[in-house]
């Protein structure tokens, strides 16, 4: 059964509602900053100054890590420390519907996100390694501008996960009917045969080096 919110632009009608309408008091503007606000020189120049030198660096490889930490730290809030707080309530996806459903798509995005951040960032270090410049060396602005877009693409046009106490996981059902079980049973046997399936996979590389180093002869 479809989920009756928006996938994209989830907040957009409540951002019209009453509870977001500015001009009930003033109308939007610097009446707001001057009334309500509070310029903080020293931090937004600390934030402007750190941002500028961090995209500017000639190490690229911390360039990539940079922006994979700020992901890792929206993943982490969002699936250790939120969900977290809704397996000790016991909660499921009807207890919170917009909170979970909002969640869920920056639980899968960032998951998404950190992924293809930690393959860019390996490959970096392996072209490193092996003393390759090309393409990506110079121009790693436009491979991170990818993998962001790459992040919202997950965050925004897929199907989120949704935290479930009972299972204590993301599922990609808001399991409303009983019918749902059923998928729960698909995702987990899933899951479970990619898992074996890339452990046989690493466990075999792993022996076929052995052999091989074995193989070579020795000095």
């Amino acid at each position: 059964m479809p989920v009756a919110i928006p996938q994209l632009f989830l907040s957009w009608q409540q951002y019209g509602s009453p509870a977001y309408d500015c001009s009930a008091v003033h109308e939007s503007g610097q009446w707001w900053s001057v009334n309500h606000g509070q310029p903080q020189l020293a931090l937004g120049t600390w934030s402007v100054l750190f941002g500028t030198i961090s995209l500017t660096l000639e190490n690229r490889s911390l360039q990539i890590m940079i922006w994979l930490a700020a992901v890792d730290i929206v993943a982490l809030s969002v699936n250790s420390f939120s969900l977290g707080i809704l397996l000790l309530q016991g909660a499921v996806y009807c207890t919170y519907p917009l909170y979970n459903y909002v969640t869920g798509c920056i639980a899968l995005g960032s998951w998404c996100g950190a992924s293809i951040g930690g393959l860019v960032l390996v490959i970096n270090r392996m072209r490193a390694l092996l003393r390759r410049v090309g393409w990506m060396e110079s121009n790693i602005s436009s491979v991170l501008i990818f993998t962001t877009f790459y992040w919202a693409y997950y965050t925004l046009f897929t199907p989120p996960g949704f935290a479930n106490s009972k299972y204590q996981t993301f599922l990609f059902t808001p399991v409303i009917y009983a019918s749902d079980e059923f998928n729960i049973l698909i995702q987990a046997s899933l899951i479970c045969l990619f898992d074996v399936v890339a452990s046989a996979t690493h466990a075999s590389l792993h022996l076929l080096v052995s052999q091989s180093d074995n193989q070579l002869p020795r000095i």
